[in-house]
């Protein structure tokens, strides 16, 4: 693809829109406790999930470049009727998923400014119905639109906290704090897969790698 026309997406455009959908820094402090498995259980997560989601993606897009993505490879597959039904269904999905992402902001960002502002229903409800809104309106503006929400949410949500987290961590260690993970030790990198609790995490973490099949649709 090619920036010169603004009502397409770029390169540089779809790995945003990927980034903003794969890469996201809220599964750190749930994957914390579990210390130097954690990487190992994003290994097993990748693989079980992320890997062949990224082939059958490129295989299905390569195979037929239209727009549509899902409802296009089902429809082929299983007909129009079953692609609505999965279309309906992933649409409903992210009509749930994206209004308690919102709440999430709204209620964090109430604890930085304080005042019970994090227990106002009314200041969560109708600022996230506002932004929820908001992004709406400027997607439905065209593409032009959706490549500076992609590039806002990539910078602001991914790459500048992610930079942050990383300098932070560099200070912690050279003013002479100690880690906090053993990872010296090699039974620590063996996640254990005996108890349920791992295991339904790991399918949260197999959750969060979710999102590949978003650019074909676009």
């Amino acid at each position: 693809m090619s920036n010169t026309n603004s009502g397409l997406l770029g390169i540089k455009d779809i790995v945003f829109m990927n980034v903003i959908a794969i890469l996201s820094l809220r599964q750190i402090p749930n994957v914390a406790p579990y210390g130097a498995s954690a990487m190992l259980l994003w290994v097993i997560a990748a693989f079980c999930l992320f890997f062949p989601l990224a082939m059958v993606c490129g295989e299905l897009s390569t195979g037929w470049p239209k727009d549509g993505g899902i409802f296009v490879w089902i429809k082929e597959a299983f007909g129009k009727r079953i692609a609505w039904i999965v279309v309906v269904c992933f649409l409903f999905s992210c009509v749930l998923f994206f209004p308690l992402m919102l709440q999430f902001g709204f209620t964090a960002l109430g604890y930085m400014i304080g005042g019970g502002l994090a227990e106002n229903k009314a200041f969560i409800g109708i600022g996230s119905a506002v932004i929820f809104w908001l992004l709406t309106l400027m997607n439905i503006r065209g593409m032009e639109w959706t490549k500076i929400i992609n590039s806002i949410s990539a910078w602001c949500g991914v790459f500048i906290p992610s930079a942050i987290l990383i300098l932070l961590a560099v200070v912690w260690l050279c003013t002479g704090h100690q880690m906090q993970t053993d990872y010296t030790t090699a039974k620590n990198w063996i996640p254990d897969l005996g108890h349920w609790d791992t295991i339904v995490f790991l399918s949260s973490m197999m959750f969060a790698f979710a999102g590949l099949e978003v650019a074909p649709m676009i």
